[in-house]
C-alpha cells in the first residue's frame, strides 16, 4: 500500500491502536534492530526491508538475481580471534538486555515503593511514586525523573518542571530496569514533551488533632490546590489562625495545619478551598467536632 492509498493503514501508528494482546516494540531476528507497530509492523518491516523481491516486482535480470556472493569482512578487535571488540559487544548485550527487559518486565504491585517505568508517548520513562500515594488500583501519582537519577542534570531536559502527576496504571510497563535508558528521551537528546499524558495530581492541606503520644485524627482536608504555593499559602492562614490556641482549640489535642500531598484515592474526604473561605471551613470543622 502506498502513503497515497485511501483506507486503513497497514499496521498501528500509535501504541493506542494495537489489537489486544499485541506489543508496540519487536525486535528483528536478521538485523537485530527495534522494530515498532506491533507485529503488523515488524511483519512489513521483514516484507520491505528484508525480502529482496519487495511487493512491487522483481525487475532484475536474470543475471542480476542469481545469489550475491557477499564478502564477509571482520573488524579489527582488541584481542585476537574474537569477532567483536569489546566495545562493540558490550554494545550489542545492552541491546539484548533491552529487548529482554521489554519482552517480560518486572511486574509492578500497588504500594512497593520502587520506581516504575511509563510509557510517555513513543518513549519509555523512569519515574518515582508518591509515598503514601501509590495504592490506587487506577491511578497513582508519580514524578518523571532522569533515567540516570541520582547523578544526572536532570533539569536540562526538563524532568524538575513536571511535578507531581496523575498515572493510570495501565501505562506503567513494569518496574523500572536500567536497560530502559535506551528509550527514554533523555537518551535521545529530547525534552520531555509539554503533554506527557498525565494530568498533575495536585496539592492539599491537612488539618490535624494530635494528643502527646501521637495519636489523634483529622479535623479538616482541604484540595486539591494546583500549585505548592496556594496550598503553603492557606496552610499559614490557618496556622496563624490557630497560634497561640492551638492546644485549646480542641481539648486534650494540639491542632495544626500543614501543606500535604493531595491524596487521589481519597478525593471525596477533601473541602474544595475555592468554594470557601478556609478559615470559615476551619471553624466550621472544629465545631463539628466539639459538638
Amino acid at each position: 500500500m502506498s502513503r497515497a492509498d485511501d483506507g486503513p493503514h497497514p499496521h498501528p501508528l500509535t501504541p493506542a491502536e494495537l489489537p489486544a494482546g499485541d506489543r508496540w516494540l519487536y525486535g528483528c531476528d536478521e538485523c537485530q534492530l527495534p522494530v515498532q507497530g506491533g507485529a503488523a509492523g515488524l511483519a512489513a518491516h521483514r516484507r520491505t526491508v528484508h525480502d529482496p523481491r519487495r511487493d512491487y516486482g522483481d525487475h532484475r535480470t536474470e543475471q542480476e538475481s542469481l545469489p550475491m556472493i557477499r564478502r564477509l569482512f571482520r573488524r579489527c578487535a582488541t584481542v585476537p580471534g574474537t569477532v567483536l571488540a569489546p566495545e562493540d559487544q558490550a554494545a550489542v548485550d545492552a541491546f539484548r538486555a533491552m529487548l529482554a527487559a521489554l519482552r517480560t518486565p518486572a511486574p509492578w504491585i500497588p504500594g512497593c515503593a520502587q520506581d516504575v517505568a511509563v510509557r510517555v508517548g513513543a518513549h519509555i520513562e523512569r519515574a518515582h511514586t508518591r509515598p503514601g500515594d501509590d495504592h490506587g488500583p487506577d491511578v497513582i501519582a508519580v514524578a518523571l525523573v532522569h533515567p540516570d537519577t541520582p547523578h544526572a542534570a536532570a533539569y536540562v531536559y526538563g524532568y524538575t518542571r513536571k511535578g507531581w502527576l496523575r498515572c493510570e496504571t495501565a501505562m506503567i510497563l513494569g518496574l523500572w530496569q536500567p536497560a530502559y535508558t535506551a528509550l527514554s528521551h533523555a537518551a535521545s537528546g529530547l525534552n520531555l514533551p509539554d503533554d506527557v499524558g498525565m494530568l498533575p495530581a495536585h496539592y492539599g492541606v491537612d488539618v490535624e488533632a494530635r494528643q502527646p503520644d501521637g495519636s489523634g485524627f483529622t479535623v479538616l482536608r482541604l484540595g486539591p490546590y494546583s500549585q505548592t504555593w496556594l496550598a503553603s499559602r492557606d496552610s499559614d492562614r490557618l496556622t496563624t489562625e490557630l497560634e497561640g490556641r492551638a492546644a485549646t482549640v480542641i481539648p486534650g489535642f494540639t491542632v495544626t495545619a500543614k501543606s500535604a500531598p493531595f491524596d487521589v484515592s481519597n478525593r471525596e474526604n477533601y473541602s474544595d478551598p475555592y468554594e470557601a473561605d478556609v478559615v470559615e471551613l476551619l471553624a466550621a470543622a472544629i465545631a463539628g467536632v466539639s459538638a
